[in-house]
């Protein structure tokens, strides 16, 4: 899988604006981590809306 090879990500997103110019922009960089706790995916999915 290419992840496991290269396990760094970024995101990016916006809220766009009538005008673009007022358009703000995030991007955020990470590296990715491979969780196997079931545990822990349960709380990640009990908790967020749009994980699933």
């Amino acid at each position: 899988m290419e992840l496991s090879a290269n396990p760094y990500i970024d995101l990016c997103g916006s809220r766009l604006m009538e005008n673009e110019i007022d358009t703000v922009w995030i991007r955020m960089s990470a590296r990715v981590v491979f969780e196997e706790n079931l545990t822990v995916k349960k709380m990640i999915m009990e908790k967020s809306s749009i994980v699933r």
